[in-house]
């Protein structure tokens, strides 16, 4: 906490409308970030089934 008043600043209304902008843009960032890894993981499941039923159906022997 600042000690003398030079030491204060008064933010503006300009000044919380552009942190709430930096921080409403970081939160979709972040957001944004997490729904492209989820979409990915699910792409690289369906790629992953897809290949191991390629593989049992041209081998003609069912696992196990």
């Amino acid at each position: 906490m600042p000690e003398t008043d030079s030491e204060r600043r008064v933010l503006t209304t300009a000044d919380i409308d552009m942190i709430a902008e930096r921080a409403a843009r970081r939160a979709l960032d972040l957001v944004l970030v997490e729904v492209g890894r989820s979409v990915v993981k699910k792409i690289f499941f369906i790629v992953g089934v897809v290949f191991v039923f390629c593989l049992v159906f041209l081998n003609g022997k069912p696992i196990g």
